[in-house]
């Protein structure tokens, strides 16, 4: 019956005996779990004597009543047994089909206190524990899926062993860790994934904790991956106990720590490399904490200071400080700039020994950019310092020495230049028969001695030269130059002697050379020295040429070339070497210090250029040839510049850089001759070396610049400095007004100093450049003051220099309203008229020489009366008084006012 009932689809009502003379009534329904599926049934069985009992009661009640009431008491039996045992056995029969539904809330509402009424209550109790029954799992239910969920989200592996160590669950991560699905490794032993080597020591540990039912943490073991290789696993598990207390197996968690293991051993050899290192290296470090107490102190440390780890670690690093540090730890100050880069110390040594050391120190910081050390490594210096001692004391023997000998050849060269001067001065006076006819045996002779007074200057020269270049000393005095016509002039040097050997000169030089920048004097010298070699080796009716051509890269080739004795090969490694003579025969045919040709040499690379011979051999003659920069490099300036600092670093003086740049030359070029323009740079240049003292250094830079190299003290250099631009000033004036050009020539000036704006020429010169100051918008920026009575001389003067820029102007129509504004305002210029009313100009004059704060004020006199010069005598000692007639020429004007601010 009970499996029919689960087979069933509805509820199974039947009867059969329970035994010959009773029936039973059998109700039968299924029970449903929560997810649908039959999980048992429900049967009640009734018995038929409960039933006959009622009947017969009643059946015996009603016979008692009398036939009367046989049809009420059969409608009565019938109404009394439905409703006191069908209904109860219908309602209970809903109620247990309820439960069968699982619908557990609700009893069976049942008030019969006989057997029905019992069964009904027992229901109700089932009911009541089906329903805690399935919350309770339901719980369990959840708490599973919450279980399996963390399991399977998990990057660690989540897994179960039985008392035996088989798998018996895995969560879906081991096939990340060891390759397996959870399905491969069920029935398999945990030992069964240790290597070989490993699988009896580790499996008898792990029997061994679980013996002592031990929780792990972090324990490490060795795995074979499915792909055969090793990882390293850290397992935790804890004990897994029944209701009993006993054991029944292992839960854990595992993950993989190959990576982390392989960065820690990476670590390992790093950190020991490092500490090797540390101690290994060639200078000492140590490292010290926020209170300067050593951390670390290696080999090299305990070397120089003899301190050994024990004696310093936990110690202040101020242990073997001495200077300055023992007063100032650099490292934590916060005005002193990290990292600390080469700063000398000094320090006591555990014997007490002072040592100089220089060192490095930077602080250490944190991920959050805290300080929480520092670190240091010196070296000991000592002997070094030493040695630089020492080198500075042979240095400066050297240098004694040196001045020695440059003042030996300054004296020698004053000494020997001015017998020489009277030798061959008289010479070309005797020569030229000033004193009467000379035979020609006398003439033979007296130009033998000029000649050879000719030859010992040039020895001289070179000498002297050669030994300057040699000191870096040597210096370019730049400025720009017609090259051919110097190139021509030269010539003159040997034209008397070729005439005398018949040696012919030829002459190929470009018209369109044109000018180049550089020292004039210097390529006179290295042309003199090219070609009295070429002529001294060129026999009786040879050639001697001179060529020179625009490269077209900005540079020039010249050339000298000769058909004389030649040079042999093995002999072509000694043309440029000093004192050096290509045969000791030809030494004695011809004289000479070999001394032409090495400062031909040095001073053609000075210029930037280079210098190169070619000659085919003995008796095919020589081709010099070099080449030098249109425009003198940069390098030049910077190099001139450069050794002007180190000698006022020598000296300890200050070395003053000034640029004057011409603002408007592109301008001049085109309303005037270009080669006039730069004859006027070459002449404002030359205006301004005539300024100042023959010791400062002035060169052209480029077409329109002057640079001046002045060694003063400051105060000289500002004197300097009003001087240099007096001289332009002036020049400009006098240009203006001897060329007749509808252009206002404008300079801007600056300067720099070293060692206040730099210690490197790159430095002064960007410096100087920054500092310009363009003396036309100064200039227009000034104050001038007008004094006349004649309103309309002052309207035309104003509106006149407004159209020139001016803008700044104060007026006064007397002489005692002039004297009363110069109370309040300090003019650059007083334009003044002499016969005005209350005050006369004379008397203004005197008044402004009279008073200190007005003296200097320049004064520009404009009447159209004679002016009467000995009113004006006591006021002109200082400076000069420009005087215009009225009527006034208005260029003439403009100049005059330019001049005078």
């Amino acid at each position: 019956v009970t499996q029919k009932a689960l087979k069933a689809k509805g509820r199974i009502t039947q009867s059969y005996k329970a035994n010959p003379r009773e029936l039973i009534y059998d109700f039968s329904d299924p029970i449903e779990g929560l997810g649908g599926e039959r999980i048992g049934v429900i049967r009640i069985g009734v018995r038929s004597a409960i039933i006959d009992k009622e009947v017969s009661r009643i059946r015996n009640r009603a016979l008692g009543l009398g036939i009367i009431f046989i049809i009420i008491a059969c409608v009565s039996v019938f109404f009394l047994s439905n409703f006191t045992i069908l209904v109860p056995i219908r309602n209970l029969m809903l109620g247990v089909s309820k439960i069968g539904r699982g619908e557990l809330d609700r009893g069976i509402e049942l008030k019969t206190k006989d057997e029905i009424g019992e069964l009904a209550k027992a229901f109700n109790k089932m009911a009541e524990d089906l329903k805690k029954s399935t919350v309770s799992v339901e719980v369990l239910r959840n708490e599973q899926k919450r279980f399996r969920d963390i399991a399977e989200s998990s990057e660690e592996w989540i897994w179960e062993v039985d008392i035996k160590g088989w798998y018996i669950y895995s969560s879906p991560m081991v096939a990340k860790i060891l390759g397996y699905k959870p399905q491969e490794i069920y029935g398999k032993y945990f030992y069964d994934f240790y290597p070989p080597d490993d699988r009896q020591e580790t499996r008898e540990k792990v029997f061994a904790a679980f013996s002592r039912e031990e929780i792990s943490q972090n324990f490490l073991t060795r795995n074979i991956h499915k792909d055969g290789r090793v990882v390293m696993l850290e397992t935790s598990s804890v004990p897994f106990i029944d209701k009993n207390g006993k054991l029944i197996g292992y839960r854990g968690s595992t993950r993989d720590i190959t990576g982390r293991k392989k960065m820690e051993q990476e670590l390992k050899e790093a950190k020991d490399y490092a500490e090797l290192l540390f101690e290994l290296v060639p200078s000492a470090v140590f490292v010290v904490d926020k209170n300067l107490r050593v951390i670390s102190w290696n080999k090299k440390a305990r070397e120089i200071t003899g301190y050994t780890v024990e004696e310093v670690i936990g110690k202040e690093c101020l242990l073997f400080a001495v200077s300055p540090c023992k007063d100032k730890c650099g490292l934590y100050a916060d005005d002193v700039n990290k990292p600390l880069i080469g700063k000398e110390c000094t320090i006591k040594t555990k014997d007490g020994r002072l040592r100089i050391i220089s060192k490095n120190a930077d602080v250490l910081k944190d991920e959050n950019g805290e300080v929480f050390g520092g670190i240091e490594s010196f070296d000991d210096i000592t002997e070094h310092k030493k040695a630089e001692e020492e080198l500075k004391s042979a240095k400066d023997a050297a240098d004694a020495a040196s001045r020695a000998k440059s003042d030996f050849l300054a004296n020698m060269s004053h000494e020997l230049r001015t017998p020489l001067n009277a030798v061959i001065g008289f010479s070309e006076v005797l020569n030229d028969e000033y004193f009467g006819p000379l035979n020609d045996k006398q003439k033979e002779y007296i130009r033998d001695i000029r000649e050879s007074g000719n030859h010992l200057l040039s020895l001289i020269n070179n000498i002297l030269d050669l030994s300057k270049v040699e000191a870096g000393k040597m210096e370019l005095e730049l400025s720009e130059f017609d090259l051919k016509m110097t190139l021509e002039a030269s010539l003159s040097m040997i034209k008397e002697k070729a005439m005398r050997h018949n040696i012919s000169i030829f002459i190929d030089i470009k018209d369109d050379l044109g000018a180049i920048s550089a020292d004039e004097r210097k390529i006179k010298q290295i042309m003199y020295n090219l070609l009295s070699n070429a002529a001294k080796f060129t026999p009786e009716g040879g050639k001697i040429g001179i060529a020179a051509k625009d490269t077209g890269n900005n540079g020039i080739l010249i050339t000298v070339w000769d058909t004389g004795i030649g040079i042999e090969e093995k002999d072509k490694n000694k043309v440029f070497s000093e004192f050096a003579q290509i045969d000791s025969s030809l030494s004695r045919k011809y004289s000479g210090t070999g001394l032409g040709m090495p400062l031909a040499k040095k001073l053609v690379e000075l210029h930037g250029g280079k210098i190169w011979f070619e000659s085919e051999g003995a008796g095919r003659g020589c081709r010099f040839s070099f080449s030098l920069p249109r425009d003198i490099p940069e390098k030049i300036l910077y190099r001139s510049i450069e050794n002007r600092i180190s000698a006022a670093r020598k000296d300890n003086k200050e070395l003053f850089v000034f640029i004057i740049h011409f603002d408007n030359y592109s301008e001049m070029e085109k309303v005037i001759a270009d080669e006039m323009a730069r004859g006027f740079v070459e002449k404002a240049l030359q205006a301004c070396r005539n300024a100042v003292e023959s010791k400062d250094l002035l060169m052209q830079r480029g077409k329109d610049e002057i640079v001046a190299l002045c060694e003063h003290s400051t105060k000289d250099a500002a004197s300097v400095s009003i001087r240099l631009k007096k001289a332009i000033k002036n020049f400009i004036f006098e240009t203006e007004k001897d060329i007749d050009i509808d252009i206002d020539i404008n300079f801007s000036y600056g300067f720099s100093n070293y060692p206040d704006d730099g210690n490197s020429a790159e430095d002064l010169l960007e410096k100087a450049a920054k500092n310009f100051i363009r003396e036309r918008d100064e200039r227009l920026k000034k104050n001038i003051m007008f004094v006349d009575d004649d309103p309309e001389i002052i309207r035309a003067l104003k509106l006149f220099l407004e159209h020139l820029g001016y803008s700044n102007f104060t007026e006064a129509s007397d002489g005692e309203e002039a004297v009363q504004k110069l109370k309040s305002v300090s003019p650059d210029l007083i334009i003044l008229d002499i016969v005005m009313p209350k005050m006369s100009g004379y008397e203004v004059i005197g008044r402004l020489k009279a008073a200190p704060e007005t003296e200097n004020i320049p004064i520009l006199i404009i009447s159209g009366q004679e002016v009467e010069s000995d009113k004006l005598k006591g006021y002109v000692t200082k400076r000069a008084i420009p005087i215009l007639r009225k009527p006034f020429n208005l260029e003439e004007i403009k100049k005059t006012v330019k001049y005078l601010l």
